[in-house]
Formats: C-alpha cells, sequence, structure tokens
C-alpha cells in the first residue's frame, strides 16, 4: 500500500479527497494523513514519509509550493500533486522547478485527477521493479566474502557484526577490541578500502535488507532495529547504499510475496 498525505484547509474540499481515494484507489492507497494547514502537512510530511502528497496551493501558515518544497528536499522520491485554481504559469513553473509532479486546477473533475494518480501508479511499480533489481546485485556484490588474513581487521569486522545494532563509533570499537583508534582506522582504509563510518553503514544496511524482506516489520523499527536512532537519516542511508528507499523496498517484498499466495 502506497502512503497519501492530504493537505487542504477546506472541510469539504478535504472530505471530497478522501471520498474519491477511497472509491477508486482503496486497495492500493492508504491515507495517512489529512492536514487543514501547511504547518501540519510539513510535520506529518517528515515523520510519516508518505509516497504521495496531495497539496492546495492556498493554505493558512504555509501554502502548498512550500510544503512542497520541504517534502521535496526531504524526499526526492515523493509524489506531489498540486491542487489550485490559478491556471497563472508562474504558478506552474515554480512548482515543477521544487519537484511536483502534477497539479490539477479547481475545482478539479475526477476523471482528470485519477489520470494523474494513475500515471503516478505505474511509474511506482517500474520504480519498485527496477530497486529491486539493483539490490539484488547490490547484495550479491557487497555480500562475497573476502578473506582478510590481518587480525585487527578480522578483529574489527567481527566486532561490528555483533555490535551493529547499537550505538558505536571507532573509539569504543577500538577500546573493546584493545587498539588505538588510529591504527585501526588505518588498517580497515589499508586492507578494506573503506572507514569505519562507511563499513558500519554497509552492515546496517545488509541487515535492514533480511528484516523487511521477511515482510514482517515496519520501516520504521527496522530502523531502530539495526542501530539507527533516526528513521529518517536510515531512509538516506538506505537509499545512499541500496539504490531504492526502505518503504519502495518493503513494498517490492510485500508485494512479490502476495503474488507468490496467488499463484
Amino acid at each position: 500500500m502506497l502512503k497519501l498525505l492530504i493537505a487542504e484547509d477546506e472541510v469539504l474540499e478535504r472530505n471530497s479527497l478522501v471520498l474519491f481515494f477511497n472509491e477508486y484507489y482503496s486497495d492500493s492507497i492508504e491515507i495517512v494523513a489529512m492536514c487543514k494547514n501547511g504547518k501540519e502537512a510539513v510535520d506529518a510530511g517528515l515523520s510519516l514519509l508518505p509516497d504521495i502528497a496531495v497539496l492546495d496551493i492556498q493554505m493558512p501558515v504555509k501554502n502548498g509550493l512550500e510544503v512542497a518544497k520541504e517534502l521535496h528536499d526531504n524526499d526526492p522520491s515523493i509524489a506531489i500533486v498540486m491542487l489550485t485554481a490559478h491556471s497563472l504559469f508562474a504558478y506552474a513553473k515554480e512548482a515543477i522547478s521544487i519537484g511536483v509532479k502534477d497539479y490539477v486546477l479547481k475545482p478539479y473533475d475526477a476523471s482528470e485527477l485519477r489520470v494523474v494518480i494513475d500515471k503516478i501508479m505505474d511509474k511506482n511499480r517500474e520504480d519498485l521493479k527496477s530497486s529491486l533489481k539493483n539490490i539484488v546485485t547490490h547484495l550479491s556484490n557487497s555480500n562475497s566474502t573476502t578473506e582478510v588474513s590481518h587480525p585487527v581487521v578480522r578483529l574489527a569486522m567481527n566486532y561490528l557484526h555483533e555490535n551493529y545494532m547499537k550505538r558505536i563509533s571507532m573509539e569504543i570499537m577500538a577500546d573493546d577490541i584493545g587498539y588505538s583508534a588510529s591504527y585501526v582506522s588505518k588498517c580497515l582504509v589499508k586492507y578494506l578500502g573503506k572507514n569505519f563510518n562507511t563499513i558500519l553503514l554497509e552492515i546496517r544496511c545488509n541487515e535492514a535488507v533480511k528484516l523487511l524482506s521477511s515482510g514482517s516489520f515496519r520501516v520504521n523499527e527496522v530502523a531502530y532495529a539495526v542501530g539507527f536512532s533516526d528513521p529518517n537519516y536510515f531512509n538516506r542511508c538506505f537509499k545512499q547504499f541500496m539504490g531504492s528507499s526502505p518503504k519502495k523496498y518493503l513494498n517490492a517484498m510485500v508485494g512479490n510475496m502476495d503474488n507468490g499466495q496467488a499463484n
């Protein structure tokens, strides 16, 4: 299920959007937030990490363009649709420059909005296929074990695999295995070509893939389980190392599991 955020200050319009999505997309889109002003929309977007945001351009506190920019800066993969009564080119030009996927003029026609949402859904399906392929390729390349004979590197790697879920640092690890932090750091870079932070992040992301693949955990739960204190930072790191956001990977895995059960 894709997660949807709706931001519309007019009650009737907000309720109309809820009815629209419940009627046409109840099996594929879940409404996770209904916001009545721009500040609520930004707060909800940063905490809930929706896949789609439908925003009214004129809202109290912060307008739709301001909200769109903040959400897009936090997660460029979010699909933003702008609802506006203004048909001026300046609005459309600014909207496109900050990552808005499409905009619909109010009062909108249901068929017109469906075309926009269907286009987003189709792109999401293609992204999921591509993301899954990238992750499988990455795992097949990065999980091939290379024997490292240096004892300090072996100690460090064993330590990280056993303690990745804890709050650790180079200094803590080095002290625990009985060497200076500078010496351990030099060994890791010399023999593995990577620094402590990169190795730790890769281990955490690989472990996150295992948990997400089970289909039993939510993204935030996985983030905390593998040692991240900030789910937003986890989202960025996972996308950097795996080529896909954890949400898209989870959706792909759940979709594959459903298809397998159906077959």
